[in-house]
């Protein structure tokens, strides 16, 4: 027989749970009662830059959830994100007020229209809060550029930031021009997502992709410069291909990856993916023949890695892998999903590069 304790929780009025009780195959359990409790107040004000109140701006707190996707989640667009423990706005004073929360550790976030959004993490909640909590608005920066392929303008391309401010999205218009105002100041990966290419199938499902990173000020307006760059070619030897192939191309500092995200715990990839992709400047499917490219490459110094896996996505039922107990899963994960199989260093000048693969070390003797 199992205990079960049922939980309940009601944005600012509070939460509690019910005593543990058991439940009797065949039957039916009733009267399970559940008292919520008042909870912690939390109080503040919101403010602009020169410290006058800012009456409408719309305030929550949500559960510290930990890990650098924390900043991501909080600012997911309505109704994609965690639920809020509780919601509040800003009054003409700038004043607000959270109820019913249960003490600990919370993220707030702060949206008004005429501000970039405003974060903060390890917010503690307690009974006795000693003063108000500040809230500082600035108008942020800007992001902008043109979204080039081929030396051509792209159209109806996606333009993802992800970084300080959460992840910001625009669209290119028929020119390949993008811009993206109000990001709160902090360092952004910017990548570019060609969505026909990724509708088409085959190995256009993944196209080569270019990332960027660029530092966002208050105030500052940054232009991305897609489309420049030199294109990086190869052929990868045939004892390092798989049925399926990627290269990366990563920037100095980049910590090592033995197989990609997806293979990882899923608690953890998440957030293993988006400390990796501040160091990737591009990526790129490999073709049979080993063949790949990654174009809009900057000069400097960098490390290619090659990764392999003797699964084809496509052989899997996808059925049967969703239905698997989680602990077979995360193993079925780890035995398909690429592994490193080679990496070596490489710089990118102003011309375009052929990578010579180097060969590969003889074994010492004895």
């Amino acid at each position: 027989m199992i205990g079960y304790i049922v939980e309940a929780k009601s944005a600012g009025k509070g939460f509690g749970a019910s005593e543990q009780f058991a439940v009797v195959k065949g039957t039916e359990k009733n009267g399970v009662r559940v008292t919520l409790e008042a909870g912690a107040a939390f109080a503040g004000i919101v403010v602009d830059g020169a410290g006058s109140p800012v009456q409408g701006t719309n305030v929550s707190l949500i559960e510290s959830m930990g890990g650098p996707m924390e900043g991501i989640m909080m600012n997911l667009p309505m109704g994609m994100g965690p639920t809020p423990a509780a919601v509040a706005t800003s009054a003409a004073d700038g004043t607000f007020t959270l109820n019913g929360l249960k003490p600990g550790k919370f993220m707030l976030t702060a949206k008004h229209a005429d501000f970039a959004p405003f974060t903060a993490k390890d917010i503690d909640v307690s009974a006795s809060q000693s003063s108000p909590y500040r809230v500082a608005l600035g108008k942020g920066g800007s992001a902008r550029g043109q979204y080039l392929v081929d030396g051509a303008p792209k159209g109806n391309a996606m333009i993802q930031l992800m970084g300080a401010g959460g992840m910001q999205m625009a669209m290119t218009d028929s020119e390949g021009r993008f811009e993206v105002k109000g990001l709160p100041a902090g360092t952004y990966v910017v990548m570019p997502m060609d969505l026909a290419a990724m509708q088409q199938g085959g190995e256009d499902r993944m196209p080569n992709m270019n990332f960027k990173s660029v530092t966002i000020t208050e105030g500052g307006d940054v232009v991305i410069p897609f489309g420049g760059g030199v294109a990086v070619t190869g052929a990868v030897p045939a004892e390092h291909l798989g049925k399926v192939t990627f290269v990366y191309l990563m920037r100095k500092g980049a910590p090592d990856m033995p197989s990609m995200p997806g293979a990882m715990d899923p608690t953890d990839a998440m957030d293993t993916g988006m400390q990796l992709m501040q160091y990737m400047a591009g990526m790129a499917n490999v073709g049979d023949d080993g063949a790949f490219s990654l174009t809009g490459i900057d000069p400097g110094e960098y490390e290619l890695r090659v990764y392999a896996s003797n699964v084809n996505m496509g052989d899997i039922d996808s059925e049967q892998f969703m239905n698997m107990p989680i602990e077979e899963m995360q193993q079925q994960s780890q035995a398909f999903m690429p592994k490193e199989v080679f990496k070596q260093p490489i710089t990118v000048g102003e011309q375009p590069l052929t990578v010579e693969f180097a060969a590969p070390k003889a074994e010492e003797k004895p």
